[in-house]
């Protein structure tokens, strides 16, 4: 999921021939002020 100002991200990993998840992951950015602009000169 993407914000204007915080990216939130999860992910769950299998194992093969296995039903249940073996991890799950979660993670949160927060995008700095002025990212995605030109630096100016």
């Amino acid at each position: 999921k993407l914000g204007k100002r915080l990216a939130v991200g999860e992910v769950l990993l299998y194992s093969d021939g296995e039903t249940e998840p073996v991890a799950h992951v979660t993670c949160t950015y927060s995008i700095p002020p002025g990212a995605g602009q030109p630096i100016a000169n």
